[in-house]
């Protein structure tokens, strides 16, 4: 599901269609993997402005929120770390664990 010149290939099992979930609605694959199978996992955090800048978003997470820590990220735009993970009969390989994250 790693391919060249395709961004995101996966897809889902018939009959199942994109959660709703807000945790999952943005997933691109929902297919069980299997040995052979190579995914890319990718952490990341994000600052967009239009969500920075709504006072409902902040108003609804003000107690869970540093805003004034966001507020200094301002202008950063975000942070994503992909891994390449290669599912084995016998557990997984980080393909791209060699690569520095710091």
């Amino acid at each position: 599901m790693v391919g060249l010149g395709v961004r995101d290939a996966g897809g889902y099992l018939p009959g199942r269609s994109r959660a709703e979930a807000p945790a999952l609605r943005f997933l691109r694959i929902d297919l069980p993997l299997e040995a052979g199978h190579v995914v890319t996992v990718e952490p990341g955090i994000y600052f967009p402005a239009h969500v920075l800048d709504d006072p409902d978003i902040r108003r609804q997470h003000r107690n869970s929120v540093r805003w004034d820590r966001v507020d200094k990220l301002r202008g950063f735009g975000g942070v994503r770390i992909e891994d390449n993970v290669l599912i084995r009969d016998d557990g997984n390989e980080v393909l791209t664990r060699a690569i520095p994250k710091d």
